[in-house]
């Protein structure tokens, strides 16, 4: 019984340390990041890049929506990102042309 909350206690220690860990942070070279995922800002040149090389994949096929969202997710984020991706997506002329009926 001692036992089972010593355990708990722990596990409440580390979800509050996890808590408590800044959400924004600057690395060394000043990039700023929001929960270890590098924080693009307003740029459309960089996003639209960003998109491309996550997505316009010849060798491994165009990705869809949930993958090319999944792989920007992993390393990038902007508080519009989901929306970008459809949008790039739905726009994409090749993407049009292969998945018409």
């Amino acid at each position: 019984m001692l036992q089972k909350r010593s355990d708990s206690l722990d596990t409440a220690r580390r979800r509050q340390r996890a808590r408590s860990k800044p959400v924004w942070q600057f690395n060394s070279a000043g990039l700023l990041y929001y929960r270890r995922r590098l924080y693009i800002p307003l740029d459309l040149a960089v996003r639209t890049e960003l998109l491309q090389i996550h997505h316009d994949n010849a060798l491994a096929g165009y990705f869809g929506e949930k993958k090319t969202l999944d792989l920007l997710s992993r390393k990038y984020y902007w508080p519009s990102i989901t929306a970008d991706v459809v949008n790039y997506i739905s726009t994409y002329n090749l993407c049009q042309r292969i998945h018409t009926p």
